[in-house]
Parts: structure tokens; C-alpha cells; sequence
């Protein structure tokens, strides 16, 4: 009886080990799963950011475009649809520029604001743009075109220009060759009695305009949605889709490159205000930091994992200029 008690407490003791040898080999294999999909969850992320900003500017002009301001205007915005504003943040001194920071504007998770960017470059060509265009109403809520409105959304953003600069315009109808541009369009571009730079800056005299020419830009915004912990992307002033999971953190800085006073400057959160110091038309590269966790907490100690990823992008269009002429 003693050794069968002798042999059953042995088996009980091994039994034992190898189930906590289990159990450890389960939660490692747990660990390292979490940490592949961390990984993937943020380089996926970061390299879709770094394709975007790396062609921020493209087919864009090099200064920007100045939107409505003056009397009779609102401050124009980005990161809306017509559902409303997903983070407000109001267009940097009346300027779309090839990228514009949102230094903290976006949402406070675990007890620090993440960051906002806003990126323009010019769109794949439609057949449209290859036209000049018929007509556009005196009043600038309407263009026609002899070339298909195909591939045109409501809520895209247009180039146009002429022979007295460029204006942006935001859609809001299409039909075969017209294109509307209501006035009470998501991001306040589309502001006929402004002042100044609207679509009727581009007539003299008012409601007359020469030959223009036009083309679609992508207006693109990154920032995190604390409702869902999603890296969130914007096109124009379309509904944001997701493109990464359980983002928990987004900092964005800036290193920036005076041409007339040759003077570098790194590692700006911010750009506010805007001087010859900080001027966003100066940004010659873009750092980004994002944070990431699990999808679920451990099973031996409930918490989550968490992962950091870091990347810097050349803009190469900021950059890159002819200086010799």
C-alpha cells in the first residue's frame, strides 16, 4: 500500500511538471504570436504612411494653394465629411500645403495627445483633366467639361488653375460633364463670397474666368480614433477608413531646412506659429512614432502587450527643387 501511494504521489509530482511545462510553452507561444502581429499591425501602418508622405507635393505647387479667407469666409478645415468632423483642425494660415501638422490635435489615450498630419499630392489623371474646361458658372458653384466626369466622387478635392494662380474646390454633385461645388461643401473651400482665394479669385472681372484647367488632389489625414484605438485615413472629404488595429499612440515630428538662410532644424513637434523657422513649406523630413497593443491580454498576468515602431521619411518633392532658375 506504502509504495503504491509512493509510486502515485510520484506520478503526481511529473504529471504536475509537465503540465507547467505546458502551460509555459502555451503562454510563450501566446507572447510570440502577439508580438508577430504587433509587428505586422504596425509596419503595415507606417508603410502606407511613409508611401503617402514620401510623395506628398507631387504634381502640387511647391508654395501651396490659398483658400478662402477675408471678409464673408470661414476658416477652412480639414478631416470632415458630411456627417460632421472627426477632429477638427482648421487649415493653417488659410493654406493648403503639401503637409500640414496637427501638433496634439489628436485624441488623449493613456494620457497623451497623439498627433494629426494632413498630406496633399496630385491624383491618378481623369479623363477630364485632359480637357480644358468648358465653363464654369459666374457664380463658381458649377464647371462643365467636355471630357467624362468617370472616377470623380462627391467630396473630392479639385485643382484648378488659369492665368491668375490656383484655387481648391471640394465636389459635392456630379452628373456626366458637370460638376457642382455647393458652398456649404464638409471643408469650407467652396466659398464663392470670400474675399480672397476661392474659385472666384480666378475670374476678372468677377464670374468671367479665361481658359482653366483642372485635376483631382488627395487630401489625405492620419490620426487615431479613440473610440476603437484605429489608425484612421482620410481621403478628401470622404468617410476615414481604418488601416491598423489598437493603435494606442501617433507623434509626429518634423525636421525642416531654410533655403535662404541654409539653417536646419530638427525634431519640430510643431510648426505653430508660422515663421521662417518653421514654415511647413520647409519640411524636408517627416518622423513618425507609432504605438501599438495586443488584441487581447495575457492569459498568465492580464495585461497587454505593447510594441513601438519608428520610421523617418524623406519628402522628396519639398526637398528636391531647381535652383537655377
Amino acid at each position: 500500500m506504502v509504495e503504491v501511494l509512493v509510486a502515485i504521489s510520484m506520478s503526481l509530482l511529473v504529471l504536475a511538471s509537465v503540465l507547467e511545462l505546458f502551460r509555459q510553452s502555451v503562454n510563450m507561444s501566446e507572447a510570440a504570436t502577439q508580438r508577430t502581429e504587433l509587428q505586422q499591425n504596425a509596419r503595415a501602418a507606417l508603410n502606407l504612411m511613409a508611401q503617402d508622405l514620401s510623395i506628398a507635393g507631387t504634381g502640387f505647387p511647391l508654395g501651396g494653394i490659398t483658400l478662402p479667407n477675408g471678409d464673408n469666409s470661414v476658416a477652412p478645415r480639414f478631416g470632415c465629411d458630411p456627417s460632421g468632423c472627426q477632429i477638427e483642425q482648421d487649415a493653417r494660415n488659410n493654406w493648403l500645403y503639401a503637409i500640414t501638422p496637427g501638433n496634439g490635435l489628436g485624441p488623449t489615450i493613456n494620457g497623451l495627445a497623439t498627433d494629426v498630419v494632413t498630406l496633399v499630392y496630385r491624383g491618378p489623371s481623369l479623363a477630364f483633366e485632359q480637357n480644358t474646361l468648358t465653363s464654369i458658372a459666374n457664380d463658381a458653384t458649377e464647371i462643365h467639361t467636355n471630357g467624362s466626369t468617370a472616377g470623380l466622387q462627391i467630396g473630392d478635392v479639385m485643382i484648378l488653375s488659369n492665368v491668375y494662380g490656383s484655387a481648391a474646390v471640394v465636389v459635392t454633385g456630379i452628373d456626366d460633364t458637370r460638376i457642382s461645388l455647393a458652398a456649404n461643401d464638409p471643408l469650407h473651400f467652396n466659398q464663392p463670397e470670400a474675399e480672397s482665394g476661392s474659385l472666384m479669385s480666378l475670374s476678372s472681372p468677377a464670374g468671367t474666368f479665361p481658359s482653366t484647367t483642372a485635376y483631382r488632389a488627395f487630401a489625405i489625414r492620419y490620426y487615431v480614433d479613440a473610440a476603437t484605438l484605429r489608425l484612421m485615413r482620410q481621403v478628401n472629404a470622404q468617410t476615414p477608413f481604418p488601416v491598423a488595429e489598437n493603435v494606442e499612440n501617433l507623434q509626429i515630428t518634423f525636421d525642416t531646412f531654410n533655403d535662404t538662410t541654409m539653417a536646419s532644424t530638427s525634431n519640430l513637434d510643431d510648426l505653430t506659429p508660422i515663421t521662417t523657422a518653421g514654415l511647413p513649406n520647409q519640411i524636408r523630413k517627416v518622423n513618425i512614432t507609432l504605438g501599438v497593443r495586443g488584441t487581447s491580454q495575457r492569459y498568465y498576468n492580464a495585461k497587454f502587450d505593447h510594441f513601438t515602431a519608428r520610421t523617418s521619411v524623406s519628402v522628396r518633392n519639398l526637398a528636391f527643387r531647381d535652383r537655377y532658375t
